[in-house]
């Protein structure tokens, strides 16, 4: 499987450096001029407007799935397994504690405060180790893999948003987790979904402006200008070909890089360790490493 990515290589290449040199250099550098351009304008278009494809397209859709995220979590039983995990034992109370979470006042500061009532002795910071776990938060493997989320994005989207996913965990403990939803929402699973809508515009941008470029170019005809010059223009048509070709396979191997990333390592038959056994195709891979 893996000599397929390194055939596909070869035959972009191939093709893309013939075809060059069948239409001349003239006609295949506006060729990849517009590839270049294309790209360009993706890459554009793809942070720009990811975030408006996403609110109307995905929004909804993600939120309700933050609903039913929000639903499964006891914060209270998630903050004495932290606290017991740091060394604070004592007569704890899952329920009492998730009350009293859920309070008015800081979260941390509410937990302190339970402590104090129930007699739990602690010589610790509590505030602390609450904020080392919102942002490292000990999260199964199985569950990343599930939603296919990668470890390392998850992990900087909260190390820059720590202070939510307190207020989330907060929010959750309330009878009404309407609230924590919008807070999982709009902080957690917006940031990786919108990874991944940006990665399809970007393809289908790209893929739509070469299709308008390739007719625009297939009505000029300029290369019968040039037939006093055709060999030396078909010439170095080939060479610019052989450039667009490796451009080309480039751009793939950028968005098969952000594929594997945000996928948790990538999805059959587009893996890391599929991508890693190629001999050709690793070389552009590990460009964006």
């Amino acid at each position: 499987m893996a000599n397929i990515f390194d055939i596909a290589v070869i035959l972009i290449i191939l093709l893309a450096t013939l075809t060059c040199c069948l239409k001349g250099f003239v006609r295949s550098v506006f060729g990849v001029a517009g590839t270049v351009a294309a790209f360009i304008v993706a890459l554009v278009v793809g942070f720009a407007a990811n975030e408006a494809v996403y609110n109307a397209y995905f929004k909804d859709g993600t939120r309700e799935m933050a609903q039913r995220t929000v639903e499964q979590v006891d914060t209270g039983a998630i903050i004495e397994g932290v606290l017991r995990d740091n060394g604070i034992t004592g007569d704890i109370d899952s329920e009492e504690l998730n009350k009293a979470i859920a309070a008015e006042g800081d979260m941390s500061r509410n937990v302190e405060k339970y402590l104090d009532k129930k007699g739990v002795k602690n010589d610790k910071d509590v505030d602390k180790i609450i904020d080392n776990y919102v942002k490292h938060p000990n999260i199964s493997d199985e569950t990343l893999e599930k939603y296919h989320i990668d470890r390392e994005t998850l992990n900087n989207i909260l190390s820059e948003s720590g202070e939510h996913l307190k207020q989330l965990l907060k929010a959750a403990a309330e009878e009404d987790k309407s609230k924590a939803a919008v807070y999982l929402e709009e902080n957690i699973f917006a940031p990786i979904v919108m990874r991944f809508v940006r990665c399809i515009l970007i393809v289908l941008v790209f893929v739509l402006l070469k299709i308008i470029i390739s007719i625009i170019i297939m009505a000029t005809g300029v290369i019968r200008r040039f037939d006093m010059i055709r060999k030396t223009d078909m010439l170095l048509g080939a060479v610019l070909g052989f450039c667009s070709g490796t451009v080309t396979v480039v751009l793939y191997a950028y968005i098969c890089t952000v594929f594997i990333r945000i996928t948790n390592g990538g999805i059959s038959p587009i893996t890391a360790d599929m991508v890693d056994s190629t001999a050709i195709f690793k070389i552009f891979y590990d460009l964006f490493r």
